[in-house]
């Protein structure tokens, strides 16, 4: 019994997931578009803030260790931030 009600489960997830309806939606959130461009996109404040974060932590990093290879992390988490919120926008 325990295996027929696994197998009917089984069956009405596939059907449920098949179902014509949901192949013909619309895109619910694409009147967000502006509002993540502002938001995350270049010129941003929030990308504004997130840079000067990343320049105070390295500061902070540089005075406890006293490596320059710190600033070289800095420039490298810069451009990886750059790339992500050029992609999220």
């Amino acid at each position: 019994m325990k295996k027929f009600i696994q197998a009917g489960g089984l069956i009405a997830l596939a059907l449920l997931v098949t179902h014509p309806s949901f192949a013909a939606g619309t895109d619910l959130l694409s009147s967000q578009n502006t509002t993540v461009n502002s938001t995350f996109g270049s010129g941003s404040s929030l990308v504004k803030w997130f840079y000067i974060s990343e320049i105070i932590i390295a500061l902070f990093t540089f005075i406890k260790v006293r490596s320059p290879l710190v600033f070289v992390g800095l420039v490298i988490c810069i451009i990886f931030t750059r790339v992500g919120f050029s992609i999220a926008s």
